[in-house]
């Protein structure tokens, strides 16, 4: 019996398991003797432990499958008379039930265990009770619970989204969103499928996603219920997303218009900071990253309404501030809270967030002239990209080794390495906006070679949208060698481009 219990367990369990003769404390002072258990007294209850798992194992082993089961089960029925709502006991009664003649009994205990490891970020563990959970509810008659099952694919597929694991997050949204018969929680579920396609960069399933989730949710009442609100909302936040990615600035324009009167009258803190997240991306997109000083304020106002929401889906509100003061100068708070966002992402297991921080921590080791902190970023950043799919930080990285090359005297490698994030950024679904990373290491190695020609073209590509909008006075100075260069003005377009990389160096681009 004491096998079943696991590798500890409490002489009280032991107690309401036991059903055969004589004293079952007499017993387990036998097994103590022989130095196959030994005991520890707490506080509250005496525990008894298996000295060595492996004895543990073939005790269990030499068991009956039909009498482990009933043991499993008894066990189970005892936790759950005893200590009902003691959380940490989640796994421990989703063990036993699942072991038991009766597994079923398991499913809403493996869902709070999954909730639990979630919530002490054990993704892993938590995949694998929500999974688990899933499985035996497909086994039954799942339309008995299909509301739960949408709920656990629902929180499946968010810790698969954290892992960057989109194409599985896919699986598990379509499965919740199949088997729920609420629209409002397929409309939320649509909602977060919207996400996962945003970040495997399926822009176009994304939107489809959106349009989908709007027709469950059908027309508003008036004045609309709150619940239909919030997933309303839900769904408006995953559209502007991918319209940022799109660089769609009037149909995000208008989508933030439609948003602002219900967020005003209606929403709560986390659904304040949703909306000026929305609203932060498009204002990003609307200046090509030309940060204005309202821009870091409606990133501050996110970050606050994202803390007051606490715990709030929208943490990730600190990586947005730390983005927005980082092009708009302010680099050393821009490094605080881009450290502050990478522990909190490794904390947490966000594959994607985590990427995200240590590209940008780079970049403002650039913007400072660290050549030396740039080059030790580049590896951890290459290796963060592609553990979270996201090929255009990997490029970014590739772009920050040109100009270290470029600024340690190596043409040749700052070229290959310039021409080959490049090539990256091309192949990408959406028009890349920091190609200026590769370009000014290429700029200025063709003007030490006297390609002329050749920087005015690679100074070109920089300018139009949806490139982010490069600083004065250096636009103005690229801006001018191009004409030059078009009128066939060498001689000045050179000294315009001289003056240009001089520009770029002061600014933090070279």
């Amino acid at each position: 019996m004491a096998s079943v219990l696991g590798r500890e367990f409490t002489l009280d369990l032991a107690e309401e398991v036991w059903d055969g003769g004589g004293s079952l404390e007499a017993r387990l002072q036998e097994l103590k003797e022989l130095e196959f258990l030994r005991e520890r007294h707490g506080p509250a209850e005496r525990t008894f432990v298996f000295r060595h798992a492996l004895t543990r194992e073939v005790a269990y082993d030499g068991i009956l499958q039909a009498r482990r089961r009933q043991l499993h089960g008894r066990a189970g029925a005892a936790l759950e008379h005893s200590q009902p709502n003691r959380f940490e006991q989640y796994e421990l009664l989703a063990y036993h039930y699942f072991h038991s003649a009766g597994p079923a009994r398991a499913i809403p205990h493996l869902a709070a265990a999954g909730d639990r490891a979630r919530d002490r970020y054990a993704n892993e563990e938590a995949i694998a009770f929500y999974r688990r959970a899933a499985e035996l509810i497909e086994g039954e008659d799942g339309d008995r619970r299909a509301d739960l099952y949408g709920a656990i694919c629902e929180s499946l597929g968010t810790v698969l989204r954290q892992l960057s694991q989109y194409d599985a997050a896919v699986d598990a949204y379509r499965k919740g969103v199949n088997a729920a018969g609420d629209p409002l929680q397929r409309a939320r579920l649509r909602a977060l499928w919207c996400d996962a396609e945003e970040g495997a960069h399926r822009y176009p399933e994304a939107l489809a996603q959106c349009d989908l989730a709007e027709q469950e949710l059908g027309p508003a009442s008036d004045p609309p219920e709150l619940a239909w609100l919030s997933a309303w909302l839900a769904v408006q936040h995953s559209r502007m997303s991918v319209l940022y990615w799109l660089n769609d600035t009037q149909t995000h324009a208008r989508l933030v218009e439609q948003v602002r009167p219900y967020v005003e009258a209606h929403g709560s803190a986390e659904q304040r900071a949703s909306f000026l997240l929305g609203l932060v991306g498009f204002l990003m997109r609307r200046d090509r990253y030309h940060v204005t000083d309202e821009t870091v304020e409606v990133a501050r106002a996110a970050n606050a309404a994202a803390q007051e929401a606490e715990p709030s889906p929208f943490w990730w509100a600190v990586f947005d501030l730390g983005f927005v003061l980082l092009w708009h100068g302010d680099l050393d708070e821009a490094t605080v809270v881009l450290r502050e966002t990478l522990a909190e992402a490794e904390r947490r297991g966000d594959v994607m967030t985590r990427s995200r921080a240590l590209t940008y921590l780079m970049v403002a080791g650039r913007k400072r002239g660290d050549v030396e902190e740039v080059r030790h970023a580049v590896g951890p950043v290459i290796e963060a990209a592609r553990e979270a799919l996201l090929p255009e930080y990997e490029a970014m990285a590739i772009a920050n080794r040109a100009w270290v090359a470029w600024r340690s005297g190596d043409k040749e490698a700052a070229t290959a390495d310039a021409q080959a994030a490049l090539d990256m950024w091309e192949g990408l679904p959406v028009r890349y906006i920091f190609d200026w990373m590769a370009l000014w290491p290429l700029v200025a190695v063709a003007l030490g070679s006297q390609q002329i020609e050749q920087a005015a073209d690679y100074a070109r590509r920089m300018l139009p949208p949806p490139q982010q909008l490069l600083q004065q006075p250096a636009r103005t100075l690229a801006e001018d060698a191009i004409h030059a260069r078009d009128a066939g003005q060498l001689g000045q377009a050179e000294e315009l481009l001289r003056r240009a990389v001089r520009a770029a160096g002061d600014l933090g681009y070279l």
